[in-house]
C-alpha cells in the first residue's frame, strides 16, 4: 500500500513536425526510440501520479500510453500553456483522477521581487507570469484531497536577469498554493522543474541558488514550511540533470512528510550513452497510503487541450 508521485522532465517530448529549431529529434526513428525510452522510464519508476515538463501535446502522451501496459491504469491531462517560444507544455499523467480538469492561472507578479538578491542590471524590472504550469486536486483513498501544484519555472538558474523573473513566478506559486491548502486539501505537492538550486540541500556539485525560489515556495503557507524531500536523498545522489545539478524538485506539507517511506532520482540508463533519453531524471516520492479503490477505475474523459 503505497502512493507514488513524481516529477519528469521528458527532453522535448515532441513529434518532430514543425518543432521549434533547438528541439533535438529530427526524425521519427529519433522520436520513437524518444518515445519508447521515456515509457520504458514510466514503467520502472511506477508511479500513481507523475508531473511531467516539456510535452508537446495530447497526442504525444497518446504514444507514450501506447507503450505502457493497460494495468498501469494512466490517463493523461493538459492545459495548454502560453510558450510560444518552446512550445513546451506541463502534463499530468495519474491513476487518481482529477476533481476538477487542470488549471493554469494567467496572472502575473511585480518583479524584481522585495528582498531579492539577483545581481540584475537595475533596468531590469517588469511583471512576469508562469507559462507553464496546472494545479488540481486528487482524492487519495486513506487520505483524501491532495492539491497538486505543477511548475516548469523559467531556465536558466545562474543567469541574473531569470533569477528576479523566476522570484516572480515563485510569488505565484505562493498565491496558488495557500489558495489550495488548507481549505481545498489536506496536502499538498509542489513538483517540477524549478530550474533552481536548493539552498539547504546541495546537490553532488554544490551548486548555491542565486534566487531564494525555492526557499520562496517552501514558505508559501505560513507556520507550514513545505518539506524537500531531498533531504532523504544522499548527496552523491542528488543530480535530476544530465549537468549533476539538481533542479527538478518535489516539496509537501509537513502532515505529509509523516507518511514517507522512500525517496530516490532515478538515474538507470539503457546504456552509458543514451541519445535518445531525457537530460532531466525522474525525482520520486513514495508515501505509506492506501490508494487501493482510487486506482481501479476513472471516471472522466481524459480533458486534453493541446
Amino acid at each position: 500500500s503505497r502512493l507514488r508521485i513524481a516529477a519528469f522532465n521528458v527532453f522535448f517530448l515532441f513529434d518532430g513536425v514543425n518543432d521549434p529549431s533547438f528541439a533535438p529529434w529530427k526524425s521519427s526513428s529519433a522520436v520513437a526510440d524518444h518515445v519508447q525510452n521515456i515509457a520504458d522510464t514510466i514503467k520502472r519508476i511506477d508511479a500513481d501520479i507523475i508531473c511531467m515538463e516539456e510535452v508537446e501535446s495530447c497526442a504525444m502522451l497518446d504514444e507514450v500510453e501506447k507503450l505502457l501496459p493497460k494495468s498501469h491504469g494512466y490517463l493523461h491531462f493538459l492545459r495548454k500553456g502560453t510558450d510560444t517560444i518552446t512550445k513546451e507544455q506541463v502534463a499530468l499523467m495519474t491513476r487518481i483522477d482529477p476533481q476538477y480538469d487542470l488549471v493554469r492561472d494567467p496572472n502575473k507578479k511585480p518583479y524584481p521581487v522585495a528582498g531579492n538578491k539577483c545581481k540584475a542590471d537595475a533596468s531590469v524590472k517588469g511583471t512576469q507570469g508562469m507559462s507553464k504550469h496546472f494545479h488540481t486536486i486528487v482524492d487519495v483513498s486513506g487520505f483524501g484531497k491532495l492539491a497538486i501544484i505543477g511548475v516548469h519555472l523559467l531556465a536558466r538558474p545562474t543567469q541574473q536577469d531569470r533569477c528576479a523573473k523566476r522570484e516572480a513566478q515563485a510569488q505565484l506559486v505562493i498565491d496558488l498554493a495557500n489558495s489550495l491548502y488548507p481549505s481545498q486539501a489536506k496536502g499538498l505537492v509542489i513538483l517540477g522543474d524549478f530550474n533552481d538550486y536548493s539552498s539547504k540541500w546541495p546537490d553532488v556539485k554544490n551548486n548555491k541558488p542565486n534566487s531564494r525560489v525555492v526557499d520562496m515556495i517552501k514558505a508559501a503557507i505560513p507556520k507550514e514550511e513545505l518539506w524537500e524531500i531531498t533531504e532523504l536523498i544522499p548527496q552523491e545522489d542528488r543530480w535530476s540533470h544530465s549537468s549533476h545539478t539538481q533542479i527538478d524538485h518535489v516539496l509537501i506539507t509537513p502532515n505529509l512528510k509523516a507518511m514517507v517511506t522512500n525517496a530516490w532520482i532515478d538515474h538507470y540508463r539503457p546504456q552509458s550513452f543514451c541519445t535518445p533519453c531525457s537530460d532531466h531524471f525522474p525525482v520520486v516520492v513514495e508515501l505509506g497510503l492506501d490508494t487501493a479503490g482510487a486506482c481501479v477505475a476513472h471516471k472522466t474523459k481524459t480533458p486534453c487541450e493541446a
